[in-house]
């Protein structure tokens, strides 16, 4: 059931209905709650997924703060270190927390969220569990909101990072051209 909601909000969002996107994710959010709801790791995925795409500002009801305290649960619910798409989907939810400092103009927040994240997606790659283009796509995000912040010494550290990362996946014929950001997420 929980699925159902989840694919009816992606099309939903998909086609520009907004707020009947918002509607399935919150009774899909809903049918995670239920007593009768199985509790596993794929389980609190499933919910912090639903948790996650309400977070997101696409033209919701929802309030910056609430938002933040979307993607803080959806973290809280994202406690297997060992999974490899509850890693890719707190990488996700770590960004859209950080873009929503940004969009605040909260600058050095959005900056510490980066490098949060980044540290998060460092060791995911060291443990294997993410793939080392996801930690360039990270550390250029940390450049970015560096420069944002004003830090520009941590900007270059951070693009030089990227840069690092970069030239090796392609020496090594390891790079994509494809997004970071899974096609229905987007």
């Amino acid at each position: 059931m929980a699925e159902g909601h989840r694919k009816a909000g992606v099309t939903h969002s998909r086609t520009g209905q907004r707020e009947q996107a918002e509607a399935s994710y919150r009774e899909g959010l809903a049918a995670t709650r239920h007593p009768d709801y199985p509790a596993s790791a794929a389980s609190s995925m499933v919910a912090a997924s639903f948790l996650r795409e309400l977070a997101v500002p696409r033209g919701h009801s929802g309030t910056r703060n609430e938002e933040r305290y979307l993607c803080t649960q959806a973290l809280d619910r994202l406690t297997e270190p060992e999974d490899s798409e509850q890693a890719e989907i707190r990488m996700h939810t770590r960004y859209a927390l950080a873009d929503l400092f940004y969009d605040e103009g909260l600058l050095r927040q959005a900056f510490a969220a980066e490098k949060e994240n980044f540290s998060e997606v460092e060791a995911a790659v060291h443990r294997g569990v993410l793939d080392e283009e996801r930690l360039a796509d990270a550390a250029y995000q940390v450049a970015l909101d560096a420069t944002d912040s004003g830090d520009l010494a941590g900007a270059v550290e951070a693009g030089d990072t990227t840069v690092r990362i970069y030239r090796r996946l392609t020496e090594a014929g390891l790079g994509t051209t494809q997004p970071a950001v899974p096609r229905d997420w987007a």
